[in-house]
C-alpha cells in the first residue's frame, strides 16, 4: 500500500470529516472502486441538504466513474454538480467556467466534439470577462479547447490556440513552469500529427525539460513526457532511442503508481506498440496480456482503455499470422466501444477499419467491406474528407473494393488520394507508403 494512502486513510481515522483527502488519494492512485465508494456514502449521507458541499461530492464522484468509463452516470452527476454551482454562485462566476470545463472534457471522451467546444467557448467567456485573456485559467481553458479542435482534424486552428495559450502561461507563471511545459507538450502533438517531426521533437525536449526542473525527473508528468517524444521517434524509425525513453516511463510509473494500477498499464501498452513495429510479437504479446490483466481488476472488461488493449494485441496476432485470433479479439474491442461510446463515436474508425481489413485477408472481403463503409461513415461525419484517419480509411475500403473487382474502387483510391495529399500533404510518411499503390490502382483502369 501507497504511504500517501495510508497516511490518508489514518486521517480520515483520525477526523472523519477528511474523507474528501482519502477519497482524493484513492482516485489519483487509480483505487477507483474505493473512491466510489466512499463518495456514494457521502453522497448519501448530504442527500437532505443540497448546496455546494454536495455539488462537490457530485462532481468528484462524476470523475470518478468518468475515469472508470461510465460516463453516462459521470455525465448526469456533473450536470447536477452544475446546477448547484449556478444557483449558489450564478453562471457568472469562475466556478461555474470550471464545472463547465469539466463537462466539456467529458463530452469530447465521448466524442461529442461540438457541445464540447461550446462548452469550452462559454468557460472561456466567462473567465476572460473579469480575469482578462492573461491569466492561467484562461490559458488552460485555451489548451483544453485546442485538444478538442485538435481531436477534430482542425489543426491550425488547435495550433493557434496553443501558441495564444502559450503566451497567456509565460506572462502569468513565467517559462519554466509546468503548465508552460504542458501547453509545449500539447503543440508538439497538434504539430506531430501534421508530419512535422523535427519541430515537434523540438518542442517536446524543451517540455521536458521544464518538467524535469521543476517537477523532477521522477515526476509521473515527466513519464507522459517521455512517452510521448518516444512516439515521436518511433514515427521516425528511431525505434531503439523510443524503446529506451519508454521504458525509462514505464519505471516512473512503476515507482510511482505500483504495477496495478491503469497508468502502468498505459506504459505497457505502448511499450509494446514499439516491440511489435520491430517485429518482437512475442514481447509486445506478453506485455499487452499484462495491460489487459491490470485493467480488468482496476478500469473493468467495459472499459475503452480495456478494449483499446484488445484491439492492440489483435494487432499483434496478426502479425504473426493469428487472423482467427485476432478477429475474436477485435470483435471484442469493438462490441465493448459501442457499449461505453456509442454507434457514432470515433474511436471505433480503427477497429472497424481493421476488422474489415482482417476479413479480407481471410478472404472474406465480402464480410469486411461493410465494416470499412461504417469506419468511412463515421470519420467523414465525425473529421471530414481531409483528416488523417479519413484518408486511411478511404486507402483500405479502395485496397477491399479492388479485391473484390468492383468498379467503386477507382472513386474510393481517387477520394484516399485527395484526403491524404490535403491532410497530410506529400512527403508525409503515410502518404509516400500509400500513393504508389493508389497510383497504380488509377492508371490501371484508365
Amino acid at each position: 500500500m501507497d504511504v500517501t494512502h495510508v497516511w490518508a486513510q489514518h486521517a480520515m481515522e483520525a477526523d472523519p470529516s477528511r474523507w474528501k483527502m482519502l477519497a482524493r488519494v484513492l482516485s489519483a492512485q487509480g483505487h477507483y472502486f474505493e473512491a466510489e465508494s466512499i463518495l456514494r456514502h457521502q453522497l448519501e449521507a448530504t442527500e437532505s441538504t443540497p448546496g455546494l458541499a454536495r455539488g462537490w461530492i457530485l462532481h468528484e464522484l462524476g470523475h470518478v466513474l468518468y475515469q472508470q468509463g461510465q460516463y453516462a452516470e459521470a455525465e448526469a452527476l456533473m450536470r447536477q454538480s452544475l446546477a448547484f454551482v449556478e444557483q449558489a454562485l450564478g453562471h457568472q462566476h469562475p466556478n461555474y467556467a470550471a464545472s463547465l470545463h469539466s463537462l466539456a472534457m467529458l463530452q469530447a471522451r465521448q466524442g461529442r466534439y461540438t457541445e464540447a467546444e461550446e462548452l469550452l467557448r462559454q468557460s472561456l467567456e466567462i473567465i476572460e470577462k473579469p480575469l482578462g485573456p492573461r491569466n492561467r485559467d484562461y490559458a488552460s481553458s485555451l489548451h483544453e479547447l485546442a485538444r478538442v479542435l485538435e481531436v477534430q482534424g482542425r489543426y491550425s486552428e488547435a495550433e493557434k490556440l496553443l501558441r495564444q495559450s502559450l503566451t497567456s502561461f509565460e506572462q502569468t507563471l513565467g517559462p519554466r513552469h509546468p503548465n508552460y511545459g504542458a501547453s509545449l507538450h500539447e503543440l508538439a502533438r497538434v504539430i506531430e500529427r501534421q508530419g512535422r517531426y523535427a519541430e515537434a521533437e523540438e518542442l517536446l525536449r524543451q517540455s521536458l525539460i521544464i518538467i524535469e526542473q521543476t517537477l523532477g525527473s521522477r515526476h509521473p508528468h515527466h513519464g507522459v513526457s517521455l512517452q510521448s517524444l518516444a512516439m515521436v521517434l518511433e514515427t521516425q524509425g528511431r525505434h531503439t532511442e523510443a524503446e529506451n525513453l519508454l521504458r525509462q516511463s514505464l519505471a516512473i510509473s512503476e515507482q510511482t503508481y505500483g504495477t496495478r494500477h491503469p497508468s502502468y498499464a498505459a506504459s505497457l501498452h505502448q511499450l509494446a506498440k514499439v516491440l511489435e513495429s520491430q517485429g518482437r510479437n512475442s514481447e509486445a504479446e506478453n506485455l499487452l496480456r499484462q495491460s489487459l490483466t491490470i485493467k480488468e481488476q482496476t478500469i473493468g472488461l467495459q472499459h475503452p482503455e480495456y478494449g483499446s488493449s484488445l484491439h492492440e494485441l489483435a494487432r499483434v496476432l496478426e502479425s504473426q499470422g493469428k487472423y482467427a485470433e485476432a478477429e475474436v479479439l477485435l470483435r471484442k474491442s469493438l462490441a465493448i466501444n459501442e457499449q461505453a461510446l456509442g454507434h457514432q463515436h470515433p474511436l471505433l474508425c480503427p477497429t472497424l477499419a481493421n476488422l474489415g481489413l482482417n476479413l479480407a485477408t481471410q478472404r472474406r472481403p465480402v464480410e469486411g467491406e461493410p465494416f470499412l463503409l461504417r469506419a468511412l461513415d463515421i470519420a467523414r461525419t465525425t473529421w471530414g474528407l481531409k483528416h488523417p484517419e479519413t484518408a486511411q480509411v478511404l486507402t483500405l475500403l479502395a485496397r477491399v473494393q479492388a479485391r473484390l473487382k468492383k468498379p467503386e474502387a477507382v472513386a474510393t483510391a481517387r477520394e484516399a488520394m485527395d484526403a491524404l495529399l490535403g491532410s497530410l500533404g506529400p512527403e508525409h510518411p503515410i502518404t509516400k507508403d500509400a500513393l504508389p499503390w493508389l497510383g497504380q490502382l488509377l492508371a490501371s483502369n484508365k
